[in-house]
């Protein structure tokens, strides 16, 4: 567990903002688990707990989406809302060098460099969602609307039909 004082990045970045949110965490080795299991873990309906995925065109371009973690990201549709002929899964060994945050704890905030942040738009009707805090095994739970007033986040269809 986290010491009382002990924040990730994403936590002070979000209190340097005044932004109000709550920290979650659950009990976790160095391993990323997988989504369902987060839910278990922390006894949070899946539909409120985002998983963060970086995804790339190729040519150095990077981009975020953000779905729940009972969904599975649809390239096709991420790369029409950015307007990119083909997108696929960043590779998870480089995701550090990226983001700043390794696999299963790769939060939308505080990441390296901001990139163009997608949503699904489920998010909007939960009254707050749960996301990667930027340590495996801790989360913090905000309103979706605060991904786009930080982040810049589109809020839209993402997930595979």
């Amino acid at each position: 567990m986290k010491k009382k004082n002990e924040k990730t990045n994403a936590e002070r970045y979000l209190e340097k903002l005044g932004i109000e949110y709550e920290s979650v965490s659950y009990p976790h080795s160095e391993d990323a688990v997988d989504g369902m299991t987060v839910a278990e873990l922390t006894g949070y309906d899946p539909d409120m707990i985002f998983k963060t995925l970086v995804v790339t065109d190729g040519k150095n371009g990077y981009f975020v989406g953000c779905v729940p973690v009972n969904e599975h990201l649809s390239l096709k549709k991420m790369a029409e809302v950015f307007s990119v002929k083909k997108l696929e899964m960043a590779d998870s060994k480089n995701l550090k060098d990226i983001t700043g945050y390794v696999r299963g704890g790769c939060s939308p905030f505080a990441m390296k460099k901001k990139f163009p942040l997608a949503v699904h738009s489920s998010a909007l009707s939960q009254d707050k969602i749960l996301l990667s805090a930027g340590k495996i095994g801790f989360q913090v739970k905000i309103k979706p609307e605060v991904l786009k007033e930080t982040e810049g986040a589109k809020f839209c269809d993402i997930v595979m039909d």
